[in-house]
């Protein structure tokens, strides 16, 4: 016997908790075999796939052919793996009335025969990725990296197991799975992605669609009856055209809850009778009815005692959900109505509970989108300290439901490369999920690019989905060793280090910018490239597991690039021109990796744009800029003219030798309006809370005519919420800074403006076009 075939062997002996004996099942000798696989006479497509999966990854292990045929056509004393619902499982005790749509079984029989079977439609393809993973050790680590031993002669010992996954949905939105490749992956680790019959479709939620149905029940509706839609802050009844809306529907509407129960009615009707047609999915049993998309909930007179009664605007809907699912409940007791507890509906209400039929669907912003939207920090475990108030919301609602989802965030946003990692939340919040019984897991993470260890966070989710108890450390410790090979003590050593400097951040990183992480020092940066490039030495003869490695630049050059400027000596310890080429070679190895042309969906050129984006962003980054002369020993916020939006209004990037680094955002000759009531209006405005946080002008009168660069004191900021804010400029704000983020509450800064007037409109009887530039705004705190 190999050592190889012997490691197979133990292998399964643990997975079933046995001792060999003479009793083992020889499945293959010497690449050959006598085993064929036995499916029925009807086998479902998930069925044939699953028959096509064994035969396929046992050839690969043992090199022997494993041909399909039906049951019928196995002589008496013949051997066979048994796949599917078929009369020989069945004969064994198989109970196919007792088995769910997701419930595997793997058994060996007393003549020496493997039954894999399960519930319908997905059961037995799950058999066989078990039987694989657990008794063969085969492994699939994203869509093109595989663990697959491989050994001539494989035996098993006796086995008898059963089971199904722990939470019922379990999908991590990645945007690839509209992918086959993909679709392959997540399927092979149990995940409920968008899929077809051939891997027993997806976990499915009826009509109208998945979330923000208030739109989709509302569209049809009379224009001319504006009391069924929502009443919002303004006093105004608003109809939405999508699911971002605008405006929301009158929960406490009598009209509006006849209406939509007869929808409701309607839908689940006709996906019944869809259900019905041959080779058609399974007919849904959740539907979901939730608020739209926006912050304009209802604030007419009877929504708002309802809301003030429950101390939430839960209450309402809550209210509502609950009429509806009293109207379904005696036709379809099997259908439950899911809602959302998101942004302004995420505090339970203090009296009324969920009725038995409803599911109560938490989605907890994180803290970047500002504390009256987001109250988590997504990076970190559901309790820790910072997550205090997110961990009682989850607990309170489980006092007020008996049934409740999760729509995690596994990604800061906006969703673009940055250097972190949530590794460590994900086993803690998974166990946590179970012990508050959740049932079903949705994950959005939809930045391949975003974040460090993308392959790592979707490989161990979809394990801890399916079993939340089991240590993650061994699932992390067999992907780094498959993914990176001889790469892994070094990619293990970096993911460490992320995750220690990480957590030197004091409060939520989400709330702050990548720009102003502090912990993003150059020693960060330094250390994470640093080990990158050994790790690339360790694999640099094995191309794939090199491109594993080099991946993981992308996300940690864009913060160094961001947080270049802030830096304030970057050029000392790195070549920018050197690392923009590595960004700009391997962002593009990486996006023809996960979205490979010719793409049907739009993820790939968006992806392009957004790199396209970035590259010019950072080329401008890098250009040396010398700080301001009189603030050189004071800790300053410098935003020179590459910090600043060119894509909003009429401001452009030009070049100008007198300008710090040879250029200035510009309002020229052909911008309209550029000035107001002979003044030029400066200030910052937080979108957040609508309103200005510091205003002034120059005006007309007062500008230096010597047309050159002056800084100049604008006014006193002082950021008493979240810093969801922007500086502007010029008449219509058309000149625009990103401010986002990068202020903490309570801090106070002076406002300061190196802007330069040129032109007759400005100097009289200049010969210059007329025009107003700024090279850059400085931010000086103060003490």
């Amino acid at each position: 016997m190999s050592i190889n075939c012997l490691k197979i062997i133990v292998l399964s002996a643990i997975f079933c908790g046995l001792r060999l004996s003479a009793d083992d099942i020889a499945l293959s000798s010497n690449s050959q075999t006598s085993y064929r696989i036995a499916v029925s006479g009807e086998p479902t497509p998930a069925e044939i796939t699953a028959a096509g999966e064994l035969a396929k990854f046992l050839k690969s292990v043992t090199g022997a052919e494993f041909k399909t045929v039906k049951e019928s056509e196995i002589p008496a004393d013949g051997k066979a793996i048994y796949l599917g619902q078929t009369q020989y499982a069945a004969k064994h005790g198989v109970d196919y009335g007792k088995l769910g749509r997701e419930d595997w079984v793997i058994r060996t029989t007393p003549d020496g025969n493997l039954i894999l079977s399960g519930g319908r439609p997905r059961g037995t393809l799950y058999a066989v990725y078990e039987f694989l993973e657990k008794s063969i050790g085969c492994r699939w680590l994203d869509e093109t990296n595989e663990i697959i031993p491989r050994v001539a002669s494989l035996s098993i010992p006796e086995i008898k197991a059963q089971g199904h996954p722990y939470f019922r949905n379990r999908q991590i939105f990645d945007l690839l799975d509209w992918y086959p490749v993909s679709q392959a992956f997540k399927v092979r680790n149990k995940g409920t992605c968008y899929v077809g019959a051939e891997y027993g479709w997806a976990f499915k939620i009826g009509r109208p669609h998945q979330h923000h149905t208030f739109f989709s029940y509302s569209q049809t509706w009379p224009k001319d009856k504006m009391e069924l839609y929502g009443l919002n802050k303004d006093g105004k009844r608003l109809v939405a055209v999508n699911g971002e809306g605008p405006g929301q529907i009158c929960t406490s509407n009598p009209e509006v809850r006849k209406r939509v129960l007869a929808q409701l009615k309607e839908f689940i009707a006709q996906d019944r009778k869809d259900a019905a047609v041959p080779g058609a999915p399974p007919y849904p049993t959740i539907y979901d009815i939730s608020q739209n998309d926006n912050e304009d909930y209802c604030r007419c007179e009877k929504c708002k005692v309802l809301a003030e009664k429950e101390g939430s605007q839960s209450g309402p809907i809550l209210d509502f959900i609950n009429e509806i699912a009293a109207g379904i409940k005696k036709d379809y007791p099997d259908v439950f109505i899911r809602t959302f507890a998101y942004t302004y509906s995420a505090k339970p209400p203090k009296n009324i509970k969920a009725a038995d039929n409803v599911l109560i669907h938490i989605a907890l912003l994180g803290l970047e989108f500002g504390h009256n939207k987001g109250p988590r920090d997504t990076m970190k475990i559901l309790n820790h300290p910072d997550n205090k108030k997110s961990l009682a919301l989850i607990e309170e609602w489980g006092k007020k439901a008996s049934n409740i989802a999760m729509w995690d965030y596994w990604i800061l946003y906006p969703p673009e490369p940055e250097p972190y990692v949530n590794i460590d939340a994900i086993p803690v919040n998974m166990a946590l999920y179970k012990a508050m019984n959740v049932k079903d897991v949705f994950a959005e993470f939809e930045g391949v690019l975003c974040s460090n260890f993308f392959g790592l966070k979707r490989y161990l989710g979809y394990k801890l989905m399916q079993d939340p108890d089991q240590p993650s450390q061994p699932i992390i410790n067999e992907f780094m060793k498959g993914y990176y090979g001889k790469a892994a003590p070094k990619m293990n050593e970096l993911l460490a280090y992320m995750e220690k400097r990480q957590k030197e951040h004091k409060g939520p990183i989400g709330k702050v910018d990548v720009t102003m992480r502090p912990y993003l020092d150059i020693d960060y940066f330094k250390t994470t490239l640093t080990l990158l490039d050994e790790a690339e030495k360790a694999v640099a003869d094995t191309p794939k597991q090199l491109a594993n490695v080099r991946r993981e630049r992308v996300p940690i050059l864009a913060g160094l690039f961001m947080r270049w400027h802030h830096l304030g000596n970057a050029e000392k310890y790195f070549n920018g021109k050197d690392l923009l080429k590595q960004y700009e070679d391997i962002s593009l190895a990486a996006i023809d990796h996960y979205f490979p042309a010719p793409d049907t969906q739009t993820f790939r050129q968006e992806s392009l744009t957004n790199r396209e984006k970035s590259l010019k962003r950072f080329r401008n980054n890098i250009v040396p800029i010398p700080l301001p002369v009189q603030f050189k020993n004071r800790k300053i916020v410098d935003l020179p003219w590459a910090c600043f939006r060119t894509d909003i209004g009429h401001s452009t990037l030009i070049d100008d030798p007198e300008a710090v680094g040879g250029k200035a955002i510009a309002l020229g000759k052909d911008v309209k309006d550029r000035t107001k009531s002979g003044q030029t209006d400066f200030g910052i405005y937080n979108w957040n809370e609508n309103k200005v946080v510091c205003a002034s002008a120059i005006k007309n009168t007062d500008i230096p005519k010597d047309e050159k660069y002056h800084l100049t004191k604008i006014a006193k900021a002082d950021f008493v919420n979240d810093s969801q804010a922007y500086f502007y400029g010029g008449a219509n704000w058309e000149m625009r800074c990103d401010l986002y983020r990068m202020f903490a509450p309570g801090s106070s800064y002076d406002l300061y403006v190196s802007v330069k007037f040129q032109g007759p409109d400005y100097v009289p009887g200049s010969t210059k076009d007329n025009s107003i530039m700024v090279e850059r705004i400085v931010l000086v705190p103060n003490k």
